[in-house]
């Protein structure tokens, strides 16, 4: 369903990516965000030429059905999770909404699997890559190996935790999260660092059948 509803995703980008560039040519580019897209394609078109009209009503009938689609999609996943226990523990989660608890969920499979979270994070391909030259030890950016789908779905997720989450419970992961970026001075570096706090706690909740606890974490005072 995961996999389905990316495709559906892609689609519906696809076509809002040839609708603008449809409404350039036309003369009337649509404002930024999906809603003035859509209040573009749905103005009266009579004045166009007889090609822009054609390819705009196109692009308007295609994106509506995709839309569609994805809210059938949508609501479909939302039904399935309901009856899974681990995706709504994963779900307590600051920053991890329906779609990041379904792909970890989907993608982790049985965690008896990853005999510590460090291995499930490797899985994940979050962990950082190491090169050894003589004496010396090198540390690079992350490998990049494994579910690249888990790995997109833990970024977004800690995209979302750094800027837009409010809940009381997200101050100590926030706080990591500003700790290494004010240390290191890159958002990049947070954001992929956080992804990773992010999947260690998945992997214990998902261990041991608990729920995201903000006082495991500590004191924000402490973690700072």
């Amino acid at each position: 369903m995961l996999s389905r509803r990316r495709a559906l995703h892609a689609d519906h980008k696809r076509w809002r990516y040839r609708a603008r560039a449809y409404l350039r040519a036309a003369g009337c580019p649509a404002g930024a965000g999906i809603a003035a897209l859509r209040a573009a394609l749905a103005r009266p078109s009579a004045a166009l030429n007889g090609s822009c009209a054609d390819a705009i009503a196109l692009c308007r009938r295609q994106e509506a059905a995709l839309r569609a689609e994805l809210q059938r999609m949508d609501a479909a996943l939302r039904a399935r999770a309901a009856a899974i226990d681990a995706v709504q523990r994963l779900m307590t989660i600051p920053g991890v909404g329906l779609l990041v608890a379904t792909a970890i969920y989907a993608w982790v499979g049985d965690i008896s699997r990853f005999p510590s979270a460090k291995k499930l994070a490797a899985y994940a391909g979050v962990v950082p890559t190491v090169r050894q030259s003589g004496g010396a030890v090198h540390v690079g950016g992350i490998t990049k190996q494994g579910a690249p789908t888990l790995r997109v779905a833990l970024v977004q997720a800690s995209h979302v935790l750094l800027a837009r989450c409010q809940r009381a419970e997200a101050a100590p992961l926030q706080t990591i999260g500003d700790r290494i970026r004010g240390s290191r001075g890159r958002r990049k570096i947070a954001v992929v660092a956080l992804a990773r706090h992010l999947l260690r706690i998945a992997y214990y909740i998902l261990r041991d059948g608990t729920t995201y606890d903000a006082v495991r974490l500590g004191p924000t005072t402490d973690v700072a």
